[in-house]
């Protein structure tokens, strides 16, 4: 069975609907963590249909959102990047797991947040929401299907850097025909065993930035 995910306009139609709270809590709690999960993981669930998929979330996602509620913007906001640091790749977070790291950033008092320069908050903030809308492209949502969405999310959190799909693909090339002349004892640098085996994995996920790190490098772009 194809995996599915809810579709993100109606579940929050349906769960708004059927929601009790305060308005500005249900959006604190929609805008900064259930929007975003939807577009990063799929649920931990199998559904035959897509209206099977919307009854669970409109359920499921009614107990996250009641559990969040409580909290302010900005502790959302730091517990979900904790959150996406730390939790493994492509698995659904559980609500235990939000609701924890919440309570965890709710409960800290860090200096250095407060006296961390402006500039560097901007810069940070910046590519966090380049990488949000990079995510919610077609070809963010291409990468979320093929399995190395969360790797691309990282990358332009991390660098800001918002790579298009032909140069991605051009790495992915050149990173494949370098791959092939090491194995075959033909190329100029014999990689390490280790090098090679980090070099495949980034080509499995399609990750170029990962395989131009394995090859020394950024690689040069080569014409398909």
């Amino acid at each position: 069975m194809a995996k599915r995910k809810p579709d993100p306009q109606a579940t929050k139609t349906l769960l708004r609907a059927s929601w009790n709270g305060a308005a500005d809590a249900f959006d604190r709690a929609w805008s900064v963590i259930i929007e975003e999960m939807l577009v990063l993981y799929f649920p931990p669930v199998e559904a035959d249909s897509d209206e099977a998929m919307l009854e669970w979330s409109g359920v499921a996602l009614k107990a996250y959102l009641a559990d969040l509620a409580e909290f302010s913007t900005d502790v959302l906001q730091q517990a979900w990047q904790r959150v996406r640091r730390t939790h493994p790749r492509m698995s659904w977070p559980s609500i235990h797991v939000l609701r924890a790291a919440c309570q965890e950033e709710a409960a800290l008092a860090v200096p250095s947040r407060a006296s961390a320069p402006v500039e560097t908050k901007a810069t940070s903030s910046r590519h966090d929401a380049d990488a949000d809308a990079c995510m919610r492209t077609d070809f963010g949502r291409r990468a979320i299907s093929e399995g190395w969405g969360w790797d691309l999310f990282c990358h332009v959190r991390d660098t800001g850097e918002v790579p298009s799909d032909p140069r991605i693909l051009s790495r992915l090339k050149h990173a494949q025909a370098r791959a092939s002349q090491a194995m075959a004892g033909v190329s100029e640098a014999n990689p390490m065993y280790t090098t090679l085996l980090g070099l495949h994995h980034a080509i499995i996920r399609k990750n170029d930035w990962l395989a131009a790190k394995y090859l020394g490098g950024a690689p040069q772009e080569h014409a398909a």
